[in-house]
């Protein structure tokens, strides 16, 4: 035997072979976290709510250099992964009845639009190959200026008579009313609480009357603390696809979310809802931050399987917080599939 040549010990080598793969699902894992769905050519992220695609090109041989051959295989490349993301964006669920092509065939403005945010998009990552070519990822936002373009125009809340500002002005109006008949009295109590203090001065009388005042400004709080910052409807095992504008029902029918509850201009700047693979994964989420309410799905509804039945629990609870938190008319859901 050389007296050279080195063995690694079984155990080292063991070791090593455990760290690798630790290290490699680690990273398997973190991405099955993300919601993604290939389609075509590409793949849409509905965690991320970005859709991508990849073309490849090729360096002409009668180019006059180098330099030129590389761009005009960016070139080439570029235009190829726009033709793909095209095939990718039609083939996304808009809601439980029509995909994206949908409205392209249906409608010449919304296409000239979405063609035109098409056309517009810049790689996101280049990769020159060994041969010469060139590899060119372009992405896309679900939401924005795509949402805009797919999104009917009275899709929405509706405002009151009076506007959206309207709504916010009737709860002042009754606060007006009761301070005038709660204004002769309140002075005349005032007016008692001060003598007292001048007399238990020297003694230690007047420090209990203190506590009580203070008792009572503490109740508001507790309401508030327990105030949700988010809604996740744990949909697995029903077979929910995503879609850019799903919505959430009772088991009698009723729709709890989304259209007569969230804005357009909510819709189109963050989204419907958010997705995720794993429920841990979804807490995690700045779109439910720290204290989301968690309610079971028990159905997959709609043509495509794109919108969800609430457990009547869930929905029961969901009408009884939406009041005071809010969180639906701020579009913080997130759908958990698998």
């Amino acid at each position: 035997m050389m007296s050279g040549q080195r063995r690694l010990s079984p155990a080292v080598l063991a070791c090593a072979l455990g760290l690798v793969a630790g290290l490699f699902c680690q990273a398997s894992a973190l991405q099955t976290e993300d919601a993604i769905e290939p389609i075509g050519p590409g793949v849409v992220n509905w965690t991320t709510r970005m859709v991508t695609a990849t073309g490849v090109g090729a360096p002409p041989v009668n180019a006059a250099n180098s330099a030129q051959a590389r761009a005009m295989a960016e070139r080439a490349a570029t235009v190829v992964a726009q033709r793909n993301l095209l095939e990718v964006v039609q083939g996304v669920r808009v809601d439980a009845a029509t995909l994206v092509e949908n409205h392209l065939v249906q409608n010449d403005v919304v296409r000239t639009r979405v063609m035109g945010i098409i056309k517009n998009v810049r790689p996101i990552r280049m990769q020159h190959l060994p041969d010469g070519s060139v590899e060119v990822t372009v992405g896309l936002p679900l939401s924005g200026e795509l949402a805009d373009a797919l999104l009917p125009k009275e899709f929405g809340r509706r405002p009151a008579a009076g506007g959206a500002p309207s709504a916010a002005k009737p709860p002042p109006p009754p606060q007006v009313t009761p301070p005038p008949t709660a204004a002769p009295e309140s002075p005349r109590p005032p007016e008692t609480p001060p003598a007292p203090p001048k007399e238990p001065l020297p003694g230690v009388a007047a420090k209990p009357s203190e506590p009580k005042l203070s008792a009572s400004p503490a109740p508001p709080t507790a309401p508030s603390s327990g105030a949700y910052t988010g809604l996740i409807v744990d949909a697995r095992g029903l077979g929910l696809k995503p879609a850019l504008v799903p919505r959430l029902f009772d088991e009698q029918g009723q729709e709890i979310y989304v259209g007569g509850v969230l804005s357009r201009d909510q819709a189109v700047q963050n989204g419907v809802a958010g997705y995720s693979k794993d429920l841990v994964a979804a807490s995690r989420q700045p779109r439910v931050t720290d204290n989301p309410l968690i309610v079971k799905g028990v159905k997959a509804a709609g043509t495509k399987g794109t919108d969800v039945v609430l457990s009547p629990e869930g929905a029961q609870k969901i009408k009884q917080t939406e009041s005071q938190s809010q969180y639906l008319r701020q579009a913080r859901v997130v759908l958990v599939y698998d």
